[in-house]
């Protein structure tokens, strides 16, 4: 029995298409380049998983969406001084 599994293989086990195994492998960091590829067992089912549910624990850690928030620039008034001459 062999501890790999070839791309073909999962694509049929997930009912996805090659091409779709592959692009879903690379999502989680694993190089797999034809239908002939092979990958590990752990490595089919987590690609497997992650077809059918969308989530996995080889998935890189989304980064929280932060608001870029900027200080208000608060416009100095200006203020206007004119010098009154006296009259004479």
């Amino acid at each position: 029995m062999s501890d790999n599994v070839r791309v073909y293989e999962i694509a049929e086990e997930a009912g996805a298409s090659s091409n779709d195994v592959i692009k879903k492998a690379k999502d989680l960091g694993i190089e797999l380049k034809s239908p002939q590829s092979q990958t590990t067992v752990e490595d089919a089912e987590e690609i497997v998983n992650y077809i059918m549910t969308g989530k996995s624990k080889k998935l890189p850690p989304k980064k929280k969406a932060t608001k870029s928030v900027e200080p208000k620039k608060v416009e100095e008034e200006k203020v206007v001084v004119e010098d009154k001459k006296p009259e004479e």
